[in-house]
C-alpha cells in the first residue's frame, strides 16, 4: 500500500557553516569511487576539480547513530550545481554511491531548516538507507529533517519534536540497515578491493577479480600519502602461482601492461605511470595494450590475475584485484542511460489536504505523469492528447495550483485512495484502475502496464490494464524498458514510514564484467592441497532519477528496492 509522506518546505538557502574540522583526510574507498566516477559517469567528471578535502567548500562528513559515533559513514560532495553522497568504505554496509542529484543537497537544506528553527547544525546523521538525514546542535539534540518519515504525521509541526521521534524509530532503522547489508551490490560494489589499516590482514578464501580487456585503460586511485605501489601476478587461469614459475610470468604481466613495471618484469611501479588529477589526486593509469592477438601470445592465451597493492598511510595497505580477460564476447565495464525526451516539461506537484486526509502519494505520481503528456501535446499533438489534462487550450502547469489539486481529486477516485492515519493511501493493485480515465481522454491505442512484486510471475489482464507479477530486479528492469522509449515510469518503494510512490525519469544501467576466484582445501594434513577455481560473471546495477512527488524537493539519483513499476504509454498502430 503506497501511503503519503509529506514534502518538507525548501527554504532559500543561507548558510551558516557548521564547526570546521581540520582539513578532511578522505578514507581510501572515498578517494576510489571518486576516481572511477569521475572515470566512467560523465556526470562526475567535475569530481577531480573540486577540493574534495576541503569541509569548509565541497565536502561534509555525515555520521550514523548505529556506528561508532566518530565514525564517519558518509561524505556528501557538492560538484557545482550538483551533489553526490559516497560512502566510507564496506563497514557502512551500503553501496559506494548511494545518491546524488541536483542542488540544494541536503545538509544545506538542514543547515536553513535549523536556522529557522534557531539553531545551529553541529552534526549531521545519515538514519537510513533511502536518505532520511538529520542534523544535531552541539547539545547533540535533533534540530532539523529533511523529510518527515512517520507514518502519522504529515508533517512536522515543531521540530522539538524530532528528537523523540528518532529516538522512537531507532529500531527500525537498525533494522533497515541490516537488510541493506544483505543486498548482492553492498557486497559487490566492494567485492574487487580489500583494505586493511594496520595491514597484516587474514588471508582469504575467495577473491573476486574485476576484468580489464586488450585496450582497457583506467585510473586507480592511490590514496593520499600513499607510500608505494607494486604489481604482483596473483594466478593463471585456474591455478595457483607456483613460485619457480612466479618471475617468469611477472615478466609477462609487465609486457601486456604499458609503462606500469620498470625495470622490465619487476614488481616496481614506473614512476611515469604515476599521476594527478587537477585537483591533485594521485592515480595509477592501468593500460592494457589493444592489440588482443598480442596479449594472447604473450600470455599463452591464459587468463591471468594480478593485484596491485599500495601501502598507504601509517601502516594502511590497499590490494586491488584484477584479471585479464581475453574473451572479446564477455561484457566489458560499460555504463547506459536513457531519459524521457523532455525531463525540462515534467512536472513536479505535491500533496495537499483533500477528503478529509492527504491527497496521497499514488495519485500525485499519476497527476505528474499525465500533466507530463498533456505538455508534451503541445509539441507532438498527433501522439499525445492535448485534453488530458483539460481542453485543448488549457496547458497543465509545473507545480502544484487550485485546478491541479482537482486534477489529482480526480485521479484519486480512479485509484481508489482512502484515508489511512492521515494519509492518503493507495493498494499497489489499484494503480492501475487508472486505465479506463486514460483511454477515454487518450484514445483506444492508450495502455497501462503493471507490474507488482511476488516471486512467482503470472499475468492478468484488468480494467484496460495489464498485470504481471515477478521479482525486485525484474521489475527494475521493466522500468527500464518503458524509459529507453521515452516513458516516465512510477515505481512504489519503500520509505521509513511505509509505501511511497515516485516518478523515474531517467536511468543508468551499469555493467561490469568480475571474475571471482575461490579456493578450497583438499586432502588431510599430510596431503592437504588448495584448489582454486575461477568464474566469470556480469554485475548489473540500476539507478533512476526519481521525482518524490514533493513540489521538486528530494528529486535525486539512485538505487531502490521496487515493489511495484507502472507505465502508461500508447501503443503502435
Amino acid at each position: 500500500m503506497l501511503g503519503a509522506l509529506q514534502a518538507p518546505f525548501l527554504l532559500s538557502i543561507g548558510i551558516a557553516l557548521v564547526t570546521s574540522l581540520a582539513a578532511l583526510e578522505l578514507p581510501y574507498e572515498v578517494l576510489d569511487s571518486i576516481m572511477e566516477l569521475s572515470d566512467t559517469d560523465q556526470d562526475f567528471t567535475d569530481l577531480t576539480r573540486v577540493n574534495v578535502s576541503d569541509d569548509l567548500g565541497p565536502t561534509r562528513p555525515i555520521y550514523r547513530l548505529d556506528l561508532e559515533p566518530d565514525f564517519i559513514a558518509y561524505y556528501e560532495i557538492d560538484i557545482g550545481s550538483d551533489y553526490v553522497v559516497l560512502s566510507s568504505g564496506k563497514k557502512t554496509g551500503d553501496y559506494r554511491e548511494v545518491e546524488s542529484g541536483p542542488d540544494p543537497r541536503p545538509t544545506d537544506v538542514l543547515i536553513q531548516q535549523a536556522q529557522d528553527n534557531g539553531q545551529r547544525c553541529a552534526k549531521f546523521y545519515r538514519l537510513s538507507p533511502v536518505g532520511l538525514t538529520v542534523c544535531k546542535n552541539d547539545n547533540g539534540t535533533v534540530v532539523a529533517a529533511n523529510y518527515n518519515w512517520t507514518a502519522t504525521t504529515p508533517q512536522i509541526k515543531d521540530w522539538r519534536e524530532l528528537d523523540e521521534m528518532v529516538n522512537q524509530s531507532l529500531k527500525d532503522f537498525k533494522q533497515q540497515w541490516r537488510q541493506r547489508s544483505l543486498q548482492r551490490r553492498s557486497r559487490s560494489d566492494w567485492a574487487t578491493t580489500d583494505v586493511d589499516p594496520r595491514g597484516g590482514g587474514k588471508k582469504k578464501t575467495g577473491i573476486n577479480e574485476e576484468a580489464l580487456f586488450p585496450g582497457s585503460v583506467m585510473k586507480l586511485a592511490l590514496g593520499e600519502r600513499f607510500r608505494s605501489v607494486g604489481v604482483y601476478i596473483r594466478n593463471i587461469g585456474n591455478s595457483r602461482m607456483h613460485h619457480s614459475s612466479r618471475s617468469k610470468w611477472q615478466q609477462r604481466l609487465c609486457k601486456v601492461l604499458v609503462d606500469v613495471c620498470k625495470p622490465e618484469g619487476s614488481t616496481t611501479v614506473n614512476p611515469i605511470a604515476i599521476m594527478e588529477t587537477p585537483n591533485h589526486l594521485s592515480y595509477l593509469k592501468l593500460e592494457v595494450r589493444g592489440n588482443r592477438t598480442l596479449v594472447g601470445n604473450i600470455l599463452a592465451w591464459r587468463e591471468i590475475g594480478f593485484v596491485v597493492e599500495i601501502k598507504g598511510r601509517k601502516n594502511e595497505v590497499i590490494k586491488k584485484h584484477f584479471a585479464i580477460n581475453l574473451q572479446s564476447k564477455r561484457s566489458r565495464r560499460s555504463i547506459t542511460t536513457g531519459s524521457i525526451p523532455a525531463e525540462y516539461d515534467f512536472p513536479d506537484y505535491d500533496q495537499h489536504d483533500c477528503c478529509g486526509c492527504m491527497s496521497g502519494c499514488g495519485p500525485v505520481a499519476w497527476a505528474q505523469v499525465f500533466g507530463y503528456f498533456d505538455r508534451r501535446a503541445r509539441y507532438v499533438s498527433d501522439f499525445f492528447s492535448p485534453t488530458i489534462y483539460g481542453d485543448k487550450y488549457t496547458v497543465a502547469p509545473l507545480y502544484l495550483t487550485y485546478d491541479v489539486k482537482r486534477f489529482v481529486e480526480d485521479i484519486r477516485d480512479e485509484v481508489e485512495t482512502f484515508c489511512s492515519d492521515g494519509e492518503g493511501a493507495t493498494q499497489l493493485s489499484k494503480m492501475h484502475y487508472i486505465a479506463p480515465w486514460f483511454r477515454a481522454r487518450q484514445g483506444s491505442r492508450s495502455r497501462v502496464a503493471t507490474y507488482v512484486e511476488k516471486r512467482k510471475k503470472r499475468s492478468t489482464k484488468s480494467s484496460g490494464g495489464s498485470i504481471q507479477r515477478g521479482g525486485s530486479s525484474w521489475i527494475a528492469s521493466k522500468a527500464v524498458y518503458y524509459l529507453e522509449y521515452g516513458y516516465p515510469v512510477i515505481l512504489s518503494i519503500t520509505l521509513e514510514g511505509g509505501g511511497h510512490a515516485v516518478v523515474a525519469t531517467k536511468y543508468k544501467q551499469r555493467s561490469r564484467s568480475e571474475r571471482q576466484c575461490d579456493t578450497t582445501e583438499t586432502g588431510f594434513w599430510w596431503g592437504e592441497r588448495t584448489k582454486e577455481h575461477c568464474y566469470w560473471k556480469t554485475v548489473y546495477d540500476n539507478e533512476f532519477f526519481l521525482h518524490y512527488g514533493w513540489g521538486g524537493s528530494n528529486n535525486k539519483w539512485q538505487e531502490v528496492g521496487v515493489t511495484g513499476a507502472y507505465c502508461a504509454y500508447i501503443a503502435q498502430k
